[in-house]
């Protein structure tokens, strides 16, 4: 801390108040949020006794203010946060205050809080802080100073830098005096003594300079000459050297060439041997039987084939092999004539392989079911034995290869189209041969009278969904099952693998993992070249197919969808082709599923109110119920089940909206009320019965809706059933709350006793259970035949009138005690009432 600061605070901030400024620290509140600027400061004062302080010092644009200050006895903790670490931060407990301090130094914060602590040993005898996390200083005093010793301590403080001197130099000062006759009292002649001498001393000094200045020169002079004989004596012995070397240099490199040459006169005569004996070896490499082979080639033979390939790699490797010496019109004469061969052979060979890849006809299937596919094992078997020759096709005439591939494709595309034409054909008689229930009943127009059995009609399609699924089944196990094994057979045929395996092997190896992810992209995306335009009807009969299902039974779009949804763990093989169909069957079975729910939320706003009537039941709940059911059953072990939940909180909502909807309707002959509370019911029955995790919401959303109308109804239609005790009893409750007592209410004329008589016999016991009776006549023609609420609803009624006759014995009891006035009528009475009432009904 600068000592032009602590001069101002002591001057500006504590001189007033006569205290004295022992330690000052620059700091910032870290326990707000705006880390406010201040100067915390320990302060001694004087005026009585002595008194420590700390003070919060807070600097504004007019100076310095005191914002608090404490006694030092209040501190009962101060916390450095780290012994061994250098952290700005400390901490202190005044009192019941808790403050967290930063200082603008690590310094600062020590020396303060070591200051903190000498003045704490110095004056504070008892009630101590507790330092903790602080390094202290090892010289701690033992006791208290008195107030006569504050100045001189104060002193040491301020006049911390002095060091006292040695007894030496009190020795030599002493002999300095008594040289000059002096003593301690003449300081001012002392010193004028030694101003004398000091300059004494620089005159001689001076005089010693000037006289030496004449021999600089000379011994300058004998310096250079010195050095300049050494540096003749080194040339010389130098030039001598590097003659020497000059020469031997010239005869070391004239026998370096001469060995030069001699070398490579040798190598060059080396590999003219080695380049001959080469040429030589690979001319004779293919001989008169090879062309022989070739030039009559029977490719009927399976081991006429192998000759062949044997001959063809021969000639192959004679040709591809590259040598200085190729360009000899001979050699060249040669090749011409071997490449004439091969051209030869090879339109013969594509014109055998042409017809085997479209003549399936040929070749027969004796294990081959009604519901399967034509495999293709002995075509294949066929053409394996052209494998070598095909890789040899690619690695020597590349135009050639992709042509036989394109040939193939064309070809093996008209077979695979007339297959799965045939199976899909069967496929589909056996899905209408297996249909169980008849078009009236298609679950795409059923019929409400269908609906008023939900077990037994999701039961009824059990069996139609099993033989829709195992047909699916079927087809997905025969289609993927010819695909894999066609794709199998092409990559192996075709050698797809060879040049990406060859490119991956001149890439930089930087990452196995990565050279082995793109290797497989690679693999995947040439083999689909190939096997994508086989197989291009595959998708549309999968589709025609589905479609077919859904047709056939509605509810199958569940199955569909449910199965597929299970199965898709199965084909996410990626460098499976079939993996793609299956993708983009499912894609079109999940189309189908949102369409099947879309049009099922269309058919619950299906309702047609043309003339008053009672509505009841909605049969959309028994729909909703049905499907649910359905769905459930399929969805049995699926894991993944979150398209199906999100599907059954649209339907639900949307059965909600149409049940409030139907209430207001202007067709409606029944309360609202008694609409909602029917339909929520039963609703709620429904999804009670059903124990769908994701609608646990909703249902216990729709048992509070149906309770809710239940006392909306309630005390709509039953009124008051003692109109005129309620209007005297409400006068008496305004009364009340405008400030009169209890007490004072039986003493009112329009309140008085009589009046409260009159009031009460004009209700016996007859007349309500008279009205009563005709309140559950009312409330049965409201509700549904043989409604399971009926009950429920009187038991709300029953609730509701003993509520209000134990309102009116409450006031009676408030405002007219001792007086024995009570109704007509008891609550046992009411019970009894109610009770027969129900049981006459």
């Amino acid at each position: 801390m600068s000592t032009a600061l602590r001069s101002t605070l002591q001057k500006d901030v504590f001189a007033p108040d006569g205290d004295r400024l022992m330690a000052v620290a620059h700091v910032k509140n870290e326990g707000k949020k705006k880390k406010k600027e201040m100067f915390l400061c320990l302060v001694v004062s004087t005026e009585t006794s002595i008194s420590i302080k700390l003070a919060l010092i807070k600097a504004s644009d007019d100076g310095f203010k005191k914002k608090e200050h404490f006694k030092l006895q209040d501190v009962t903790i101060v916390d450095g946060i780290h012994p061994r670490r250098a952290t700005t931060d400390f901490e202190m407990n005044i009192l019941d205050k808790h403050f967290k301090l930063s200082c603008a130094t690590y310094d600062d914060k020590e020396n303060f809080i070591k200051q903190m602590f000498k003045m704490v040993n110095l004056y504070l005898p008892v009630q101590k802080p507790d330092f903790i996390n602080v390094s202290l200083p090892v010289d701690e005093p033992i006791g208290p100073m008195v107030l006569n010793d504050l100045n001189d301590s104060i002193v040491k403080e301020n006049f911390g830098d002095y060091q006292p001197i040695s007894a030496k130099e009190e020795s030599d000062f002493r002999k300095m005096l008594d040289s000059y006759q002096l003593t301690i009292g003449d300081a001012e002649l002392f010193s004028s003594h030694l101003t004398e001498r000091v300059l004494e001393l620089d005159e001689a000094n001076m005089e010693s300079i000037r006289g030496s200045e004449h021999t600089v020169p000379d011994v300058i002079n004998a310096i250079d000459s010195a050095l300049d004989r050494e540096v003749r004596m080194i040339e010389e012995i130098l030039n001598d050297f590097d003659g020497k070397l000059a020469f031997m240099n010239e005869s070391v490199e004239l026998m370096e060439e001469k060995d030069s040459l001699a070398n490579q006169e040798k190598k060059n005569q080396r590999l003219l041997l080695e380049e001959l004996t080469n040429l030589i070896n690979s001319i004779d490499s293919v001989c008169a039987e090879d062309l022989f082979i070739l030039e009559n080639a029977s490719l009927n033979d399976p081991a006429a084939v192998n000759a062949c390939t044997h001959a063809a790699k021969a000639i192959q490797a004679l040709i591809k092999e590259q040598s200085p010496l190729s360009q000899m019109a001979a050699y060249a004469s040669h090749l011409n004539k071997l490449n004439k061969v091969t051209d030869v052979f090879v339109d013969k060979l594509l014109a055998h392989l042409s017809p085997l890849f479209s003549n399936s006809t040929g070749f027969s299937e004796s294990d081959a079911y009604e519901l399967s596919l034509r495999k293709q094992s002995q075509r294949f078997h066929a053409l394996n034995v052209f494998s070598d020759l095909i890789l040899w096709l690619k690695q020597t005439r590349h135009g050639v290869y992709q042509a036989t591939i394109q040939k193939y494709v064309e070809s093996t595309k008209i077979v695979y189209k007339r297959d799965l034409a045939n199976f899909f054909d069967t496929l589909n008689r056996h899905l209408l041969k297996g249909a169980s229930i008849s078009e009236k009943a298609k679950a795409s127009t059923l019929s409400k009278s269908t609906l008023s059995s939900d077990r037994s009609l999701s039961s009824r399609f059990t069996d139609e969904e099993n033989h829709i699924l195992q047909l699916l089944d079927t087809a997905l196990f025969e289609v993927s099952s010819v695909v894999e094994t066609e794709q199998k057979f092409c990559t192996r045929f075709f050698h797809v693998h060879t040049d990406i395996f060859s490119s991956i092997e001149t890439q930089s190896l930087a990452s196995n993992d990565s050279n082995s992810r793109l290797m497989d992209k690679q693999l995947t995306d040439q083999v689909r070249i190939i096997v994508a335009p086989l197989f291009d009807a595959v998708n549309s009969h999968l589709e025609q197919f589905a479609a077919s299902c859904c047709r056939q039974n509605a509810f199958a779009a569940i199955s569909l969808f449910v199965s597929m949804s299970k199965k898709i763990g199965m084909y996410q093989n990626t460098a499976s082709y079939f993996s793609v169909i299956y993708g983009r069957l499912m894609v079109l079975v999940k189309r189908q599923f949102d369409q099947f729910m879309e049009d099922e939320m269309g058919r619950f706003r299906d309702v047609k109110l043309v003339k008053r009537t009672r509505i009841g039941i909605l049969d959309s709940i028994d729909r909703f119920y049905t499907l649910a059911v359905v769905a459930e059953k399929a969805i049995l072990g699926a894991e993944r089940r979150n398209d199906l939940d999100r599907w059954y909180i649209e339907l639900t909502n949307h059965l909600a909206l149409i049940i409030n909807t139907v209430a207001m309707s202007q067709y409606s002959k029944s309360p609202p009320t008694v609409v909602r509370f029917e339909n929520f019911h039963h609703f709620y029955s429904k999804l009670s019965e059903l124990k769908i995790e994701c609608l646990d919401s909703k249902r216990k959303e729709t048992k509070k809706l149906y309770q809710e109308n239940i006392k909306t109804y309630v005390k709509e239609h039953m009124g008051r059933p003692l109109e005129k005790i309620h209007q005297f009893f409400e006068r008496i409750e305004r009364a009340m709350d405008s400030g009169m007592s209890a007490e004072e209410v039986g003493y009112q004329t329009q309140f008085s006793k009589n009046e409260l008589k009159k009031v009460i016999s004009a209700y016996p016991g007859r007349e309500i259970k008279k009205g009563l009776e005709q309140l559950y006549k009312k409330m049965e023609k409201h509700l549904i035949e043989a409604s399971p609420l009926l009950q429920v609803v009187w038991r709300n009624m029953q609730d509701e009138f003993l509520k209000q006759i134990k309102h009116y014995q409450t006031l009676i009891g408030r405002c007219y005690p001792s007086s024995k006035i009570d109704l007509e009528v008891t609550i046992p009475d009411v019970l009894q009432y109610f009770s027969e009432i129900a049981q006459q009904h």
